[in-house]
């Protein structure tokens, strides 16, 4: 399984539970994929 593939299937079982992830990239384009927040 590519990653790509991989992240399209992890963010759709986020999805289905009922998360609202999002991501965040710096200017130089390093990246973390999803973040979940469980409180504000």
């Amino acid at each position: 399984m590519d990653g790509s593939l991989f992240e399209n299937y992890v963010l759709s079982e986020l999805l289905k539970i009922g998360f609202k992830p999002k991501y965040w990239r710096t200017k130089s384009k390093a990246e973390v994929d999803f973040i979940v927040e469980k409180e504000k």
